[in-house]
């Protein structure tokens, strides 16, 4: 038993330390890329500007759902096994979806309280559901590129 809550531990450490500086660079990233859709110039400045206030404040808006992915990751693999590529996926885009609607339905207060920007809140949990689950791969369970299936 404890062995399975220090591994549940450790899985929910690197989503709660990477999670939310990946997800507020992608979040970013995407408002960067749209402002510089005219004048690419523009897009990197607020790139750099936001990147400077908002890496520190992500924990503020990213740490649970960081836990709470990091949790469901955990448990899938404690249910059913090994967890591939394409569990990621649906794992990290049904935590997008979940921040989306709780923010449309007045849960959180963020930026996903708008329909505009479901689809930015979706990917930003996405893309750190994704890489969190690669560097759990490697850091929780050494993963090693010899091994047939790719997931922890």
């Amino acid at each position: 038993m404890i062995p399975r809550i220090w591994f549940t531990a450790k899985i929910m450490l690197v989503f709660l330390v990477f999670g939310p500086p990946i997800g507020a660079l992608t979040y970013i990233g995407l408002i960067g890329l749209w402002f510089g859709r005219t004048d690419p110039g523009g897009g990197l400045a607020v790139f750099a500007f936001l990147s400077i206030f908002g890496l520190p404040l992500s924990y503020l808006y990213g740490a649970l759902p960081a836990l709470l992915t990091g949790l469901a990751m955990a448990l899938w693999r404690l249910a059913r096994g090994a967890i591939g590529w394409l569990e990621a996926v649906i794992i990290g885009l049904g935590a997008g979806a979940f921040m989306a609607f709780a923010g449309k339905a007045g849960v959180v207060e963020a930026a996903s309280a708008t329909s505009n920007t479901m689809p930015l809140v979706t990917l930003t949990a996405l893309v750190p559901a994704f890489a969190c689950w690669w560097l759990a791969c490697r850091l929780v369970t050494g993963f090693r590129r010899s091994e047939a299936r790719l997931g922890f």
